[in-house]
Order: structure tokens, then C-alpha cells, then sequence
């Protein structure tokens, strides 16, 4: 999957890291092959044969660079890039990772309650099993997104969320390419394949395919073909008649990842509120009904 979740936000700082070391290297006047540290026909090939992992856009990012001698900033452009995502990753992770301590938590001590035969309902264990079994489906799906041509009824709740999960790598993508002189529907068909669900990037494809066919402004094909929101086709389609897709490219990215941590932190909240109280519940039932048990004549 080409998108926010993969690799790892260590993997991403290594990347970035490595980058930027060959980046000052070139700034310092040393040459190419010595500044990467491998011989190889192209810049590329030169630093996957030191080891580092270059999705597509990076390979045509830093081809781009190299014929126009720019490869310094696209390098450091890069960087940026993957540290971006990585930090994105742990926005993830920060929000999410408490709610899901306290549902696993709530879920083992009502295991142990039951097992134990220490009284008490089923009704709190099926509860949280409930929860557990959601939020796996969830994850599962999310993992297979690249696959998903339609998002599920009970997703509707996080449409936002999820198409800017999918729209921050094809913004990201084309403005990096764009930046590095990749002519638009060239950069366009590129970057759709970063988008990491199967509806968004299928939607940027037929954006493409219009663009291709009618050869109007990438905003108009963008709006037509529903592919990201309003909000963001309109700032693109306005920035490109004015002549500074660029900029509009980059405040669009800005924009969209200011979003998403937000929604994300609503998200998280939201359904972490319900774990903490669906929690508080399953062990209150289960206290109530210990007691319960050990009155006269029950």
C-alpha cells in the first residue's frame, strides 16, 4: 500500500535521514556517486543499491531532478516528505493507542471474571467482544483499503476521515512532482496510484481519464469526477487559472492534513469515550452481580 500507513515511521526517518546526508553532501560540492556512496547509471539506482526502498513517485521525483539539475532540493523535498508521513503515523498511533489499552484491558478482566466463575452477566463480555470484533473488522479493512472500490454502509460515519487518509498521499505526490517539473496529467496519473483506497484512487483515475480526454484544468477534472472534496478541487481549480497550481498544491496538502488530524482526534475521542464507559459498565455489572450472587437465597 502506497499510502499514509506503510512503513514505519522509523523506517521513514531513516529515509529521510539518508536523504538529507546525501542532499548536504551534493550542497558541499561533492560529486554525485561519492555523495550517495554507490556507483550507478542514475541517482536512483544508485541509492537502491545502497539500500534504500524508493516507491514510484520518489523514482520519478528524483529522475525529474536530475535532468534539471535539481536534485539537491528535490532530495530535501523528500525528507521533508517522509517526515511528514512518519509524524502523521504517530498521530495515529498517540490517539489511538489508549482507547484500545482500555478495551483490551476491560475485554481480559471480564474473560477472567466469567472463567473464574466469579458470578456475573454475560451481556458485558458480548459487549465488548462486540467492540473487539468492530474495531478488527475496521483495522482489517484499512489494511485492505487499496482493495476497497466501495467503502461499507457502517463506514459512512467516517467518510471524512477516510477520504483524507486517502487524498494527503496524492496531494503530497503530485505536488512533489509538479515541484520537479513533471508536466500535470504525466504527474497526475502518478500520484493517483499513491492514494491508498481502492474508491478514492479509482475516482483520481477517471479524473485523469477526463483530463486526457477533454484536456481541461486538473481542478475541473477533479470536481467532475469526485475524487477529493469540494473544498479542495475548488482551492486547485482556482490556483491553477491563476497560473500557481504550485501553491495551491501545497496549501491544499497543508489543509488536508490539518483536517485529518482533526477528524482523527475527534475519532479517537469519540471512541474512546465509548470503550472507557462500555468498560466501566462490564466491570460494574460484573461487581453488582458477584455481590448478587452471595445474598441469602440466590
Amino acid at each position: 500500500m502506497g499510502g499514509v500507513i506503510l512503513p514505519s515511521p522509523h523506517s521513514r526517518e531513516k529515509r529521510a535521514i539518508r536523504y538529507e546526508d546525501v542532499a548536504s553532501a551534493l550542497d558541499a560540492g561533492i560529486p554525485l556517486e561519492a555523495a550517495v556512496g554507490h556507483p550507478g547509471p542514475t541517482l536512483c539506482e544508485a541509492l537502491a543499491a545502497t539500500g534504500v526502498a524508493l516507491t514510484h513517485v520518489d523514482r520519478a521525483v528524483l529522475a525529474a531532478a536530475e535532468r534539471s539539475g535539481d536534485v539537491s532540493r528535490a532530495l530535501r523535498d523528500r525528507a521533508t516528505h517522509e517526515r511528514s508521513i512518519a509524524s502523521l503515523q504517530r498521530a495515529i498511533v498517540a490517539r489511538l493507542a489508549y482507547p484500545l489499552f482500555v478495551l483490551v484491558c476491560a475485554a481480559a478482566l471480564t474473560w477472567f471474571l466469567r472463567t473464574r466463575s466469579l458470578g456475573g452477566s454475560d451481556l458485558p463480555w458480548i459487549a465488548l467482544l462486540g467492540i473487539v470484533v468492530v474495531t478488527t473488522g475496521f483495522a482489517w479493512m484499512l489494511h485492505r483499503a487499496h482493495r476497497v472500490v466501495r467503502l461499507p454502509t457502517f463506514l459512512a460515519p467516517f467518510r471524512g476521515v477516510l477520504r483524507d487518509y486517502a487524498t494527503i498521499p496524492y496531494l503530497d505526490a503530485m505536488y512533489a512532482q509538479y515541484r520537479a517539473g513533471i508536466p500535470i496529467l504525466e504527474a497526475h496519473s502518478l500520484a493517483a496510484t499513491a492514494a491508498p483506497i481502492g474508491v478514492t484512487r479509482a475516482a483520481l483515475l477517471d479524473a485523469g481519464q477526463r483530463l486526457e480526454r477533454t484536456r481541461d484544468t486538473l481542478g475541473r477534472a477533479l470536481e467532475e469526477s469526485g475524487a477529493l472534496d469540494r473544498e479542495t478541487s475548488d482551492l486547485l481549480a482556482k490556483a491553477e487559472l491563476a497560473g500557481d497550481l504550485e501553491d495551491g498544491l501545497r496549501r491544499a496538502l497543508e489543509r488536508r492534513r490539518q483536517t485529518f488530524e482533526r477528524r482523527l482526534t475527534f475519532h479517537a475521542r469519540a471512541f474512546g469515550g465509548t470503550v472507557y464507559s462500555v468498560a466501566v459498565f462490564a466491570c460494574a455489572w460484573q461487581i453488582v452481580s458477584f455481590y448478587e450472587n452471595l445474598l441469602p437465597g440466590r
